[in-house]
């Protein structure tokens, strides 16, 4: 699984209340996040990648694998930022902000939600695939306007694993730099 955008990544083979990075898990709830129970119980005991922009990065996002989307929503919210400090004194930002999700139909990762975060001076999450047409991996998914952002990808228990130096760098509580495209999970 390629990076799917750059900037400063978290990864956790599954979300559970025993997390604690960055916040101990009381934002990375599957149903918070995805607001749909029916796809939280599909995903639950999944993978998790946290990639968090910052100004400075390349702010657009790509799709991870080839495969068709299943569905898109949004769910309006606000746009506090998401840096470190920030969620250390308001966890529950990533289920505040804005929200874009897309349920994907991968070839080689399984269903996997792809979720963008809306943040503090990002104007708007800007769609430029268009849903009805598949895609393939590293086609431009969409962008975010101005500004720090956050992009989440859940994924099945099973489908993929996050590679191991992200892993290790997650349980050190540090955030690793990752560069657009490069290897941040593998199917086992």
């Amino acid at each position: 699984l390629p990076a799917f955008a750059e900037g400063k990544y978290i990864a956790h083979e599954r979300v559970d209340r025993d997390l604690d990075f960055p916040i101990k898990g009381q934002y990375l709830t599957y149903d918070g996040l995805l607001a749909d129970e029916a796809l939280a119980r599909v995903l639950e005991g999944g993978p998790i990648l946290v990639c968090r922009l910052c100004p400075i990065d390349y702010h657009h996002f790509h799709y991870p694998d080839d495969g068709t989307t299943a569905r898109t929503y949004r769910i309006p919210g606000r746009y506090h930022s998401v840096n470190v400090l920030a969620l250390r004194s308001r966890p529950q930002i990533f289920l505040e902000n804005e929200r874009v999700i897309s349920v994907l139909e991968t070839r080689n990762l399984g269903k996997l939600a792809f979720i963008e975060v809306g943040a503090m001076c990002v104007g708007r999450i800007i769609q430029m695939h268009p849903v009805s047409e598949p895609f393939s991996r590293g086609d431009s998914k969409g962008h975010f306007l101005f500004g720090a952002s956050t992009v989440i990808v859940l994924g099945q228990e099973g489908a993929w694993r996050p590679d191991a130096d992200l892993l290790e760098q997650t349980s050190r509580r540090r955030e690793t730099h990752v560069k657009l495209g490069r290897r941040v999970a593998h199917a086992p």
